[in-house]
């Protein structure tokens, strides 16, 4: 990743309600262990235009099949000066229906990464994810992450908010022990 493009992005995040995602935040919950490619940012549906103009694309209802998942939500994906970006507002359908996303907004994590303060999803969210995607560089994240505590009642939480909860929870528990 160019430093000096995230700080750019950064730039552009400014003032919106964010949190980064997937291997951004396994990276910068763990020093930088983890090498990533693109950047995953989730962002307030009121802010995901705002932050989309900023950049130079626009958003758009659009159909995501990750292979393990398959989720329609409003964003974009863009490579901007070199690197991907990519934006949503929520997933998955479980929780785009019940409306349990947006709570994660207030579970976010302030963090300090290369000098800036940025914002991640909650752990227990991030374990949830990897688990749940379960391909060999999410089973790698999981074990980056494997010295962190993990807020069992919230881990819960999000699974059941997931509905993915019988189907995580073995993969987690190789990993930590407080579930």
């Amino acid at each position: 990743m160019n430093k000096e493009v995230f700080r750019e992005i950064l730039d552009k995040l400014e003032g919106l309600n964010y949190f980064f995602t997937s291997g951004l935040s396994v990276a910068i919950r763990t020093g930088g262990e983890r090498v990533i490619d693109d950047i995953d940012i989730v962002i307030d549906p009121k802010d995901i235009d705002i932050f989309a103009n900023r950049l130079g694309t626009t958003s758009l209802n659009r159909r995501i099949d990750k292979g393990t998942f398959v989720v329609s939500d409003y964003g974009f994906e863009v490579d901007y000066k070199g690197q991907m970006v990519e934006c949503t507002t929520e997933y998955p359908p479980k929780r785009i229906q019940e409306g349990t996303f947006g709570k994660l907004f207030d579970k976010k994590i302030k963090c300090s990464y290369l000098d800036q303060v940025v914002y991640v999803e909650p752990l227990e969210e991030l374990v949830n994810q990897k688990a749940f995607m379960g391909r060999e560089k999410d089973l790698k994240d999981l074990e980056l992450l494997r010295g962190e505590t993990l807020d069992k009642k919230l881990f819960m939480e999000i699974s059941k908010d997931k509905g993915n909860l019988d189907e995580v929870l073995p993969v987690v528990k190789k990993y930590f022990d407080s579930v």
